[in-house]
């Protein structure tokens, strides 16, 4: 019971988001199997004779690679928020005075830690949930030019890590940082697992000529020409249909006419008062 109550528990924990639990149930829930399925089930004859030692063996093997993974990608973690408060801490010892830096690397930290969850999106959030509507543009301004001189810093200091030279602010490296910081906070819209990044160009010219000879250009070109004659012809040619409906009723004969045309004009109205005209000066022994 008491171990039913604690899955329970880290189940709930695992569904709010915590990685801890993930991690924890991960490593213990293949062990607690085995070890519950080589209580119920007599398995020593099996695998070459010691099947529960090698079941309990494998378990342990598995508990042992996981905790050592989760520990690797905790490490990495930690490594990149130690980085971003590296640089907000920097970030305040070039910007305010000793009495107000704590407060503004606690600030920016907090920028850099909504711009890594989820871009400037995440921290529009933030700020419309914090900060009361009439102060949004003036604090979103205050936390975007903040946000700019800690990534700068975060640059700074991977630089440094690479074994680079500081470099000297200006309006260019300002401008690339700027884009750096749009495009890190773009790729959180997509939920990519990675970033791709180019570290290397090289340029390479060449010239292609290309020689063809198309045996059908004849008929190609003949019947782009009948397609513009075609073409010009639509606005000069009408078209026009007509009906003539025979109708006997014993010795009468009746003539029903109908036409239509895609273009009404007077040319179309005279012609069919002239087909009508014609219709009836037609004798009536002829019909």
């Amino acid at each position: 019971a008491d171990l039913a109550a604690v899955a329970a528990c880290l189940g709930i924990a695992w569904r709010r988001g915590s990685v801890e639990a993930r991690d924890f149930l991960a490593a213990w829930c293949l062990p607690m199997a085995v070890l519950a399925f080589i209580h119920i089930v007599d398995v020593d004859d099996s695998l070459w004779g010691g099947g529960s030692k090698v079941m309990v063996l494998l378990a342990a093997t598995w508990q042992a690679l996981w905790l050592s993974a989760s520990a690797t990608r905790r490490l990495s973690q930690l490594r990149i928020e130690r980085d971003r408060a590296r640089a907000a801490e920097a970030f305040a010892r070039v910007s305010a005075p000793a009495e107000l830096r704590p407060a503004l690397t606690s600030s920016a930290q907090r920028a850099l830690d909504a711009l890594a969850e989820g871009g400037l999106a995440a921290l529009a959030n933030v700020i419309e949930s914090a900060v009361p509507t009439a102060d949004r543009e003036k604090a979103a301004d205050v936390i975007v030019r903040m946000l700019s001189g800690a990534f700068w810093e975060l640059w700074q200091q991977s630089r440094a890590q690479d074994g680079l030279a500081r470099l000297e602010p200006n309006e260019a490296r300002q401008q690339f940082a700027q884009r750096a910081l749009n495009a890190y906070s773009d790729t959180k819209l997509f939920a990519a697992p990675f970033l791709v990044t180019m570290t290397d160009f090289q340029e390479i010219k060449a010239s292609v000529f290309q020689v063809t000879r198309s045996p059908g250009q004849t008929v190609v070109y003949v019947g782009c020409l009948l397609l513009t004659l075609g073409i010009f012809a639509m606005f000069y040619v009408r078209e026009s249909r007509v009906w003539v409906w025979h109708d006997e009723q014993g010795q009468a004969h009746r003539l029903l006419m109908a036409a239509s045309s895609p273009r009404q004009s007077l040319d179309f109205d005279r012609d069919f008062e002239d087909l009508t005209q014609a219709f009836t000066d037609i004798p009536k022994e002829s019909t």
